[in-house]
């Protein structure tokens, strides 16, 4: 089973702002984790063989979610269960472990994209007197689930974290923990909860967890600006690239897309001010004198509708001027001239105030 975070775009209306979380129970003290526990001592062998396993601490893994006293109500306190699975008159053991993992990997997440972080196709083992199950008796079955803390670190500019929504096994509605007690605590919900940043996501083999995260990205706008205005103000540029990545003319990290290349907001601020009379040429970019102009007037113009502006009046200008290699002197003044009306709010939406 695979364990997934996924990253959900769009503006969040205030009337669906996410609700406070309730707040989690009291934390047990550490004592009342330690003075409960003696594994009976096929499994503390196991735990003396396997030191970066332990086992299952409710005040540490289950924040939150579940403390002590209410596993113990619930019957599933201490994590394991000791029974005879393989019918042959010894007891074996099924427990609920975590095993430590490595941690710190980082991870870019398109809008409405998928990253898988843990897939557990197999069980980690089965532990019986020096056999595995079900051949020999006194078995240790051992599935642990394989889980880590996710947490939102990186996001476009203009765009604020709103909440995180956490599903089990691909959208049940009220899914079991780790313990496989339905998670009807607290209000019911999801094991990681909602409005969760950092959030929790784990797997087994027989179960896998989703997170999808919301973010707020600012409204757009149905005007104009001109090329002036985005060569002063480069934050706001490259807040535009960041915040469409994925779009027409934006691609999915972030670059706009103006002939054959993949513009940074650095070039785009570069270019913007460059000297029409003296062409651009720099990292591979070449944009001759005759184009630069035209160009100037294509970067903005595709800054604009990726900004909010109604395309229709200009789509297909901006289509054709793309392929401005080969264009005589000609069009690629028409082009200008066309694109310069659109960004000045002549042909089009109107300019920003």
């Amino acid at each position: 089973m695979a364990a997934t975070m996924i990253a959900a775009g769009g503006v969040i209306a205030a009337a669906q702002s996410p609700q406070t979380p309730p707040a989690p129970p009291p934390t047990p003290p550490a004592a009342e984790v330690t003075e409960a526990l003696t594994p009976p001592p096929l499994l503390a062998g196991l735990l003396r063989n396997k030191p970066d396993w332990r086992l299952l601490n409710p005040t540490t893994d289950l924040v939150g979610d579940y403390t002590i006293k209410q596993l113990e109500d619930l019957d599933r306190w201490p994590p394991w269960m000791e029974m005879d699975f393989d019918h042959d008159g010894k007891d074996d053991i099924a427990v609920v472990l975590v095993r430590k993992g490595s941690g710190g990997t980082e991870y870019t997440v398109a809008v409405g994209a998928c990253q898988q972080v843990i897939t557990r196709s197999t069980p980690d083992n089965i532990f019986c007197d020096g056999g595995v199950y079900p051949n020999f008796p006194g078995c240790v079955a051992v599935d642990s689930y394989a889980g880590v803390v996710v947490t939102v670190s990186t996001m476009p500019g203009g765009v604020t974290y709103n909440h995180t929504d956490c599903s089990l096994d691909q959208g049940v509605k009220f899914p079991k923990d780790a313990l496989g007690v339905s998670n009807t605590l607290n209000g019911g919900g999801n094991p990681c909860g909602t409005n969760n940043n950092p959030s929790t996501i784990f797997a087994n083999i027989a179960h896998g967890m989703e997170l999808t995260f919301f973010f707020n990205t600012p409204t757009g706008h149905n005007c104009t600006f001109t090329q002036g205005y985005y060569k002063n103000h480069e934050s706001y540029t490259a807040s535009v690239l960041s915040s469409n990545a994925g779009t027409t003319y934006i691609d999915a990290t972030g670059k706009l897309l103006i002939g054959p290349y993949a513009l940074t907001a650095a070039q785009v601020d570069a270019i913007l001010g460059a000297d029409v009379g003296h062409g651009y040429n720099t990292g591979g970019v070449v944009f001759t004198k005759d184009q630069l102009s035209m160009i100037h007037q294509l970067i903005t113009a595709e800054l604009n509708i990726a900004g909010g502006a109604a395309p229709a009046t200009i789509v297909a200008i901006v289509t054709a001027a793309n392929n401005y290699a080969g264009a005589t002197k000609t069009q690629l003044s028409n082009w200008t001239d066309a694109l310069d009306d659109f960004n000045k709010g002549s042909n089009g939406p109107n300019h920003c105030k």
